[in-house]
């Protein structure tokens, strides 16, 4: 899989918006089940994209971190970063321009001087439910204002993507690991020709303070073979029904 410098991530999602058939299933360990389509998750990465670059300026050579467990919302937010060609921070690093978090008293407790973004996790969430300092923005209330489609800024090969606790990637490094896993999953024996890939992503692999590299990967590579990932939230049991209601062929 190639990719032309202003197409690093947008080389994934050009073909994610065009499936109409589920892209990815969240299930929360409170019983929610939210199914988005390729497009809708595309609009999502598409509109926090947008966000980032017109509230808040965020270009190559910034970092942004994510200290949020996995979670369908967090995702796409990882994904908005690559398409201002920005670099997501490990998850124990001290220092970042923008910290994206559910949790609004972190910035404080981590004595972050940047922006801060405050994400309310359940899906039908509009906006946080009480009172934010005034150094914090609303992400859940301010995020449907954007538009729901962006366009990516040429991006070198060598600039940072991902500087995860297991090493860094750059952009092209990125890509590069999607192929690899991509091609991983096309050769996997329960893989269909016939069917879309369905793959199942625990978020309990990744702990509560992911660094997003493998969780990214995966889910392009699955994207990339016009598959879904069902996303299971920490604490919900994978039953033999939900293998069975969502016709899950692999794990990730």
């Amino acid at each position: 899989m190639t990719a032309t410098p202003d197409t690093y991530a947008e080389h994934i999602f050009s073909r994610l918006r065009q499936q109409n058939h589920p892209a990815l299933v969240w299930y929360s360990a409170d019983g929610e089940r939210i199914e988005l389509s390729g497009r809708v998750f595309d609009n999502w990465v598409a509109k926090s994209a947008n966000f980032l670059r017109e509230q808040f300026d965020v270009e190559p050579g910034q970092a942004v971190g994510l200290r949020v467990k996995t979670h369908w919302k967090s995702l796409a937010f990882a994904f908005a970063v690559l398409q201002t060609g920005a670099t997501i921070a490990a998850p124990d690093r001290a220092s970042v321009d923008l910290l994206f978090t559910d949790d609004p008293e972190l910035a404080d407790e981590l004595n972050h001087s940047g922006e801060t973004l405050v994400v309310t996790l359940p899906s039908l969430a509009f906006a946080y439910p009480g009172d934010l300092a005034p150094h914090l923005t609303d992400y859940s209330a301010e995020v449907r204002a954007f538009a729901d489609y962006f366009a990516p800024e040429p991006v070198a090969a060598d600039a940072l993507a991902l500087d995860s606790l297991s090493g860094p990637l750059t952009y092209i490094e990125f890509m590069d690991a999607v192929t690899t896993r991509l091609g991983a999953l096309h050769s996997n024996p329960n893989a269909s020709t016939d069917a879309p890939l369905v793959a199942l992503m625990r978020t309990d692999a990744f702990g509560p303070r992911p660094d997003y590299r493998a969780a990214m990967v995966d889910a392009a590579a699955v994207w990339v073979l016009g598959g879904t990932v069902i996303l299971v939230d920490l604490d919900k049991e994978v039953t033999d029904r939900m293998r069975s209601d969502e016709r899950i062929v692999l794990e990730l």
